[in-house]
């Protein structure tokens, strides 16, 4: 593809990324702020609880297969279905997992009602299932438009639908019932905005190529997992579902904001690397341009957030989660470091250098 032509595509794909990342985060924050003046900590701490679990189950049931659709150069009907079909199986087993896992984790963190919110989750993973190929293809052709369609309108259904029942006194469950309502939305959009349909085309060596690429990927993103929510899994079991909620909430504010500030450009980042990967010169400008333009909005936004803390929380949620503040504040520094590592994640899929990613997720995690 000719450069200018390229560079035109990755830049209506910023645009439209960042119509997506800006629609999304402000329709989830706003849904995250009202809920949070109705329900209380103990609800959030809950939800937090039961998604140590549930995103470790997302992860293995997508396998990294959609980024493994964006990163291959040459892509057949029968890899699509392959990563389909593979991926609904998945779904299927993790769903009666969850089912069998849900009293165990119940009892370490010595919350009985975590058992029924996890059966209620566990409809998601399918949900998972059904759009992984579908958003791999959009990436892949940089179609983020239909992207940022499907990424609005599922938020803000989603978060009428948790708003309603929050209103309706169902507490924890309204929670459950806006992502349920959020992802089911999502691919109803997703399936209506793509041409691609499934079929019965899968065979053993079209899965076995793309696993070469997706399996490293699958295993950085369980370690990034283990990483990010080990401090959720601690807390929740040390001191409870109201402390989990507390640090719950600080942290949603802290990944909205690291959401607006990187996704624009990130999303778009991968697979334009992966058209790159060929002319390493003009891949290697590229990673550069893209940090720079990422810091650029980072760094500031990320320290006047940690000054500003007290008011941002005092005044959006209430003086009911002053102890959250803090936490806002420790997880803005740490949120510097989140920037660099999305586009060196980025860069190192493009090159299909999948394993040197495992292998820093894995010094990352120790």
């Amino acid at each position: 593809m000719p450069h200018r032509g390229l560079k035109e595509m990755a830049a209506g794909g910023v645009f439209w990324a960042a119509i997506r990342t800006w629609g999304v985060q402000f329709g989830s924050l706003l849904v995250y702020v009202i809920m949070a003046r109705l329900l209380g900590p103990a609800d959030f701490g809950l939800i937090a609880m039961a998604a140590v679990y549930m995103d470790a189950i997302d992860r293995l049931v997508d396998s990294g297969f959609a980024d493994a659709i964006v990163q291959r150069k040459e892509l057949s009907d029968g890899h699509l279905d392959s990563a389909f079909w593979t991926s609904v199986a998945l779904a299927l087993a993790g769903i009666l997992t969850t089912f069998l896992a849900a009293p165990l984790l119940a009892r370490v963190l010595g919350e009985p009602r975590l058992v029924h919110v996890m059966w209620g989750l566990s409809v998601s993973v399918l949900f998972t299932a059904l759009r992984s190929v579908q958003n791999g293809l959009l990436r892949r052709r940089l179609a983020f438009r239909a992207l940022a369609l499907r990424g609005i309108t599922s938020v803000w259904i989603g978060g009428a639908v948790g708003i309603a029942m929050a209103f309706a006194g169902l507490g924890v469950w309204s929670l459950v019932g806006q992502q349920i309502a959020r992802e089911c939305v999502g691919v109803l959009v997703l399936w209506a905005t793509s041409d691609w349909r499934p079929g019965l085309r899968a065979t053993r060596a079209h899965l076995r190529e793309l696993w070469q690429i997706a399996a490293p990927i699958m295993g950085s993103r369980l370690l990034l997992v283990g990483q990010r929510r080990a401090s959720d899994f601690i807390i929740g079991g040390a001191l409870g579902s109201v402390a989990l909620g507390f640090f719950a909430v600080g942290q949603r504010i802290v990944t909205a904001l690291t959401r607006m500030m990187v996704d624009s450009i990130a999303q778009v980042a991968f697979p334009t690397f992966a058209r790159l990967q060929g002319d390493p010169d003009r891949l290697l400008a590229g990673y550069y341009r893209a940090m720079r333009y990422s810091a650029l909005l980072a760094f500031p936004a990320f320290l006047g957030a940690a000054a500003l803390a007290p008011e941002i929380v005092l005044v959006w949620l209430g003086e009911r989660w002053a102890a959250s503040v803090m936490v806002m504040q420790v997880l803005c520094v740490l949120g510097i470091t989140w920037t660099a590592w999305e586009f060196n994640s980025a860069v190192l899929q493009a090159v299909g250098a999948v394993r040197i990613q495992l292998r820093l997720g894995l010094l990352g995690a120790l």
